[in-house]
């Protein structure tokens, strides 16, 4: 149905070339999200305005015809449409998704989860800009650093699954804690800031499952990304996952390119240092 939410699709870590196109963001200047595009867009070659909330949120004037709208204001919404056709892309917090029949009732409408990363969101863009298979490498926009320094939880009771997992997310520039079940990850929890997990589904003591549906009932790590590691890929297998409040899924096994793209859509912008 149109209110299904179907798990990201994985994008591979790729050089990332130069786009074109004019984006409006409409936000409030709280937000940040402003500052977070105005970092990114123009080295990316897109041209970048800003609209103001501030004051009336049901009265938004464009001033401009973009080739996308970009606003994390959902009540924004329906004063937007009607002064424009060109795709929204609405930024909102994960689990805040906007129903089926009102993404449908605002059509074009695509909507990303916060925090952004930095690659899903390109994809977007290339895709929503008309430019997803151009072929143009002329010129590229500057490359973000190899080196991302992120902090990974890694669930894991095969200790060979874990020597695997954790050789290749250190080639990746990631630090590795491992936990050999669900109680023993929400202990190391914590203890400290993570910025993605990596959670078997089936493990003794505390399954996946459990552990996913404690971190989200706890309501303390509303924006920490779950991936689900799992051997079972069917459609009822990602739907437990995202009943368990999971994030995505990564089949195993897995290789190094499929484990950097998940990296690329989950963690933020601001912590790819």
């Amino acid at each position: 149905s149109g209110a299904e939410l179907p798990l990201p699709v994985h994008v591979s870590a790729v050089t990332q070339t130069a786009l074109r196109g004019r984006v409006t963001v409409v936000s409030s200047a709280g937000s940040g999200l402003v500052e977070l595009l105005g970092n990114l867009l123009p080295t990316w070659g897109v041209d970048l305005k800003r609209r103001s909330i501030d004051d009336r949120p049901e009265d938004v004037d464009l001033d401009s015809s973009p080739d996308l709208v970009i606003t994390d204001c959902p009540e924004c919404l329906f004063a937007i449409r009607p002064t424009t056709p060109v795709p929204i892309l609405l930024v909102t917090a994960y689990g805040n998704f906007m129903p089926g029949e009102q993404v449908t009732a605002l059509a074009p409408l695509q909507q990303q989860a916060r925090p952004l990363a930095r690659n899903a969101l390109y994809h977007t863009l290339r895709r929503v800009l008309g430019q997803e298979e151009t072929g143009v490498r002329d010129t590229k926009a500057p490359e973000q650093t190899a080196q991302r320094m992120a902090r990974v939880l890694l669930v894991e009771d095969n200790p060979v699954n874990q020597l695997v997992a954790k050789g290749i997310l250190g080639k990746l520039g990631c630090e590795v804690i491992i936990s050999s079940h669900g109680g023993e990850a929400l202990e190391q929890l914590e203890q400290g800031h993570f910025d993605l997990v990596l959670m078997d589904c089936n493990m003794p003591v505390m399954d996946g499952y459990e552990a996913s549906r404690q971190i989200r009932s706890s309501g303390r790590w509303p924006n920490l990304p779950i991936v689900a590691l799992t051997a079972n890929a069917m459609p009822d297998e990602r739907e437990r996952c995202k009943a368990a409040g999971m994030n995505d899924y990564l089949a195993k096994p897995f290789r190094r390119a499929e484990l950097a793209g998940i990296l690329d859509q989950w963690i933020p912008i601001a912590d790819i240092r």
